[in-house]
């Protein structure tokens, strides 16, 4: 007598299926319990010609306003935290501007109430193409 069972195929795929959907409720248990908070500030980049500079103040925007090729420009930024327990805090840069644009102090343990002066440094190749270019400053706070 022949019984007929799962195909082993189908059963292979539903292990797949069921780990993935394990590891993916694991993954954002332990965000939300890893990360507390996350803010994100837009970052802005103008690489000009040789001897072009131009500012920009904006403080709503991490902008560094006209760099030439070959120069260095630095911004300076505030983080703060408003728990009442020590955070790491962890910096990333994303988009165009990423390769260009650097943190040095990007991974810190902040005490309650405290604030922390960062440098934000744009350094531009000498051979980078003139243009705009964006990305975007992402802040994390998390639990130790």
């Amino acid at each position: 007598m022949k019984t007929k069972g799962i195909p082993t195929y189908k059963a292979v795929i539903l292990i797949v299926i069921g780990c993935l959907l394990c590891v993916g409720i694991v993954s954002i248990i332990y965000s939300f319990y890893k990360v507390l908070d996350y803010r994100e500030y837009p970052i802005s980049l103008n690489v000009a010609g040789k001897n072009q500079i131009g500012f920009n103040l904006n403080k709503e925007v991490i902008s560094f306003g006209r760099v030439p090729q070959g120069a260095t420009a630095k911004r300076n930024a505030t983080v703060s935290q408003h728990y009442s327990f020590d955070v790491l805090v962890r910096i990333e840069v994303t988009g165009t501007a990423s390769k260009m644009v650097y943190v040095e102090d990007n991974y810190f343990l902040l005490p309650p109430n405290e604030t922390r002066q960062i440098e934000v440094t744009a350094i531009i190749p000498e051979n980078q193409t003139p243009g705009n270019y964006t990305g975007k400053l992402r802040v994390y706070f998390e639990r130790q």
